[in-house]
């Protein structure tokens, strides 16, 4: 992880684990609406509305969080993650904007290492403890990592309970497959029950194992042909990359 949220992480440390956002650093309604608008706008090919994200994200942390994105994944600007990092450092430990603090757990996830998970949980947790969905699948799967310092099942499972009865589909997938593994929380019954959530919900990853579950048939489903190619179908449908989904494991959505 950069150098710049190594020293700032004090920060974040010696602060309350409920840091609120004051209510004059969020946009008004119509601020809120001309921002939700150029974004859309943004993400859709259209650059003309960057100055209106610049300028608001001057002002209000929720559009410098969108700011922030931007340069994250280049849109309509030149990528520069250093830069989102900074965004997000300073919206995250000064401002307790739990998107920005999810942000930097996400970054930290993604390096895998057990020094950079151990960074990614007082991020996670800031967001995770003020009922922030995403933060709270974050880390669920900080306990989950085996390469992790807080390696925890049960600590995993509870919030990954939480997010998934907030609607998120990555944490319905994740508590499928740590229900499905044997030797982890083996309960057949509540796999194919969440497996079956996340694929209402859209998860991508429960199309296809519930794809390759009826292709071969398994412990949780009889094999079943007609069902497979549903699946298959479904998943094909969305666009996503069969690639990316070969291995089963944990979603970090």
């Amino acid at each position: 992880m950069t150098r710049s949220l190594l020293v700032p992480l004090l920060v974040l440390l010696a602060a309350p684990a409920t840091a609120e956002v004051d209510a004059s650093l969020r946009t008004s309604q119509a601020d809120a609406e001309r921002l939700a608008d150029a974004v859309e706008a943004l993400r859709g090919g259209d650059c003309e509305p960057l100055d209106v994200v610049v300028d608001l994200g001057g002002r209000f942390v929720d559009a410098s969080y969108q700011l922030a994105m931007l340069f994250a994944e280049g849109v309509c600007v030149e990528q520069d993650l250093p830069r989102a990092i900074d965004l997000s450092t300073w919206n995250c430990e000064r401002q307790g904007d739990a998107d920005s603090c999810n942000f930097l757990a996400r970054q930290m996830l993604s390096e895998g290492s057990p020094a950079s998970l151990t960074l990614a949980v007082p991020y996670a947790r800031l967001g995770a403890y003020e009922g922030h969905a995403p933060s709270m699948q974050s880390l669920g799967w900080l306990y989950a990592a085996r390469n992790g310092p807080y390696y925890d099942i049960d600590a995993a499972i509870y919030w990954y309970h939480r997010a998934a009865e907030d609607g998120l589909a990555a944490p319905m997938y994740n508590l499928f497959f740590l229900y499905a593994s044997p030797g982890v929380r083996h309960a057949p019954d509540k796999a194919r029950e969440w497996l079956e959530r996340a694929a209402e919900a859209g998860s991508t990853s429960a199309y296809i194992a519930l794809a390759r579950h009826y292709e071969s048939g398994s412990p949780l489903y009889e094999r079943d042909t007609k069902k497979a190619v549903f699946w298959r179908e479904k998943f094909r449908s969305t666009g996503a990359d069969a690639s990316r989904i070969q291995t089963p494991g944990l979603s970090r959505q």
